[in-house]
């Protein structure tokens, strides 16, 4: 029998080999679907790996609870908020501090949104919401102690705006400590990192103690102060 070529012809009395040999020896190009059985039955192991953009769809992939465990997690950052419950919480960020620091420039108590420029910083706290429309709610705890009697004003600020998004207050007696608290709800309005300021002074501009009382820290630093901001779903 003549040699077998690829491309060449088969000549009379070939045996079922010969043809075998011709097509695992040759580049087969042309193979179109409806070429293949239907009961072709390839294995897995023939496929390389699939790691071309948009070669499978979403609508081709099913049972994706056998997906195993060291697959990997899709980010969240990839989740769509709108598939976000409404009201559920997306984060919460805190900063707790029971160092004592001083201050005493005034604040004044009177019928005025309290500038950037009154009282002293104690605390701040950065937060990058999620999502524009998202909530904020902003809670505020002080310590702080009074060297003359007067009204403690607590006062919260974002970034550089110059007006207090929201004041809270109490008389302090002369020597004592007391407990501000109070919570501001707000639309995030970005998605970009937003950090929230609190500031303190008295309307008589004695000096404060923050977290303390005289100049000193009092409780061994368990008396502390906070910024807890909750973001939820609007």
């Amino acid at each position: 029998m003549a040699s077998i070529t690829h491309g060449g012809t088969i000549a009379t009395g070939a045996q079922p080999a010969d043809v075998y040999n011709l097509i695992d020896t040759a580049t087969v190009s042309g193979i179109v679907n409806a070429d293949c059985a239907a009961g072709m039955a390839l294995v897995d192991t023939k496929l390389a790996t699939i790691s071309t953009a948009g070669k499978v769809t979403g609508a081709a992939i099913t049972s994706l609870t056998g997906v195993p465990s060291g697959a990997g997690a899709l980010p969240t950052a990839n989740l769509p908020t709108e598939h976000w419950i409404a009201g559920s919480v997306v984060q919460v960020v805190n900063t707790i501090t029971g160092a004592v620091a001083t201050g005493s420039t005034a604040m004044q108590f009177i019928d005025t949104i309290p500038p950037k420029t009154e009282g002293d910083e104690y605390m701040t706290l950065a937060i990058t919401p999620k999502s524009a429309t998202n909530k904020l709610v902003i809670d505020v705890v002080a310590n702080v102690g009074c060297s003359n009697g007067g009204q403690v004003t607590a006062a919260l600020f974002q970034d550089t705006t110059t007006n207090s998004l929201a004041v809270a207050d109490m008389w302090c007696v002369s020597g004592n400590t007391i407990n501000i608290k109070f919570t501001h709800y707000m639309v995030a309005g970005t998605t970009s990192a937003t950090t929230f300021k609190v500031r303190m002074g008295t309307s008589n501009g004695g000096t404060l103690t923050f977290n303390g009382s005289g100049g000193g820290r009092k409780y061994g630093g368990v008396m502390a102060s906070s910024i807890t901001i909750t973001e939820i779903v609007a």
